[in-house]
């Protein structure tokens, strides 16, 4: 991964982003929902220091047009194809920096975004697992415990292990992380218990946003959007539990803010995370749109529930700009209108 960042970066400088964009002059828009998380100066893979987000929305502002998630949700249920490219900006799980640092970044240049809400975060009632795995890990290195102290029952135990054993500790975290989205939500949580109580439960910062700041982003103008109550993988958990997941955040957001809520991100969001089943829910609970976190970019009839978006990290201007320019994959139209 680290080869691949380098390689972009590498081909962002060299000039490849004008040639690209020469090119798209010739074509159709496309719809680009650009992702990300946190914006802070913290040693976290996650974070976009700010004043690199300040430059980033300058450039994204100068190439394309930027809009509200749901306009552009509409713009695609058109049959007739975009004249230019059009983006949104949307952030996921809710983080305080959203409200701190984000947004008055976004209030001065004017562009507007969406918030992805994990209700239980904001409630205080959940922790995102990469929150906890940091604080354990990083306990654990201090207090010397770990892989030797960890039982091995099952394939699970002995992933777990082996992760432990890595000397480099943010190797060791995204080995963590990596394991536990792909077993299913009951071995995740229980490893996430186990890992907290060899490092004698140790805290962890609280960086999510609370409900007055929640309604405080709604009030400026920020789109507030569901993102489940406790961050399941949603093909992880049994298709009842998921149900709650989306219907009563929706439930909670909508009574916190006075607003209707329309919005959905899934957890992780990647091939596989959500089904079928999962949008017929989505769409019986009243939701317009859901987003992925697919690389791509999307066109007039693609599917609303299945939304690719562009990750974007601390990226270099040139980077960013070759990412816009190029987008990745285009999601296929599913129908002409919906």
């Amino acid at each position: 991964m680290k080869a691949l960042r380098s390689l972009a970066a590498g081909l962002a400088h060299s000039g490849l982003p004008s040639v690209a964009w020469q090119v798209r002059r010739h074509r159709a828009g496309r719809a680009i929902v650009l992702m990300y998380h946190r914006i802070a100066d913290d040693d976290d893979d996650l974070c976009v220091p700010p004043a690199t987000f300040d430059r980033q929305m300058e450039l994204l502002k100068a190439r394309v047009r930027v809009l509200p998630l749901g306009a552009i949700v509409r713009r695609l249920a058109s049959v007739l194809p975009l004249t230019t490219d059009i983006a949104a900006v949307t952030f996921d799980d809710g983080y305080r920096d959203n409200l701190d640092l984000a947004l008055p970044i976004l209030e001065r240049h004017g562009l507007p975004a969406t918030v992805f809400v994990t209700t239980g975060f904001v409630d205080g009632t959940r922790r995102p697992a990469g929150e906890r795995l940091r604080a354990a890990v990083t306990a654990l290195r201090v207090c010397g415990g770990g892989a030797g102290a960890w039982p091995e029952r099952d394939a699970t135990d002995r992933l777990v292990r082996a992760a432990l054993a890595e000397r480099d500790v943010r190797r060791c975290i995204a080995t963590l992380h990596t394991h536990l989205k792909r077993v299913p939500a009951a071995h995740s949580e229980r490893v996430l218990d186990e890992i907290e109580r060899l490092a004698g439960s140790p805290p962890s910062a609280n960086r999510m946003l609370d409900w007055e700041a929640v309604r405080c982003l709604a009030r400026r103008g920020v789109e507030i959007a569901s993102h489940t109550i406790t961050h399941p993988i949603l093909s992880r958990v049994s298709l009842e539990r998921a149900e709650h997941e989306l219907c009563e955040s929706k439930r909670r957001l909508e009574a916190e803010i006075g607003q209707p809520v329309s919005g959905f991100a899934f957890p992780n969001g990647q091939a596989g995370d959500f089904t079928a089943d999962h949008i017929t829910i989505l769409q019986r609970l009243g939701y317009a749109y859901a987003c992925t976190a697919q690389r791509g970019v999307n066109r007039p009839g693609s599917h609303p529930f299945s939304l690719r978006r562009l990750g974007i990290g601390a990226d270099s201007g040139a980077l960013l700009d070759l990412k816009l320019a190029i987008g990745g994959r285009v999601q296929a139209p599913q129908f002409s209108a919906y």
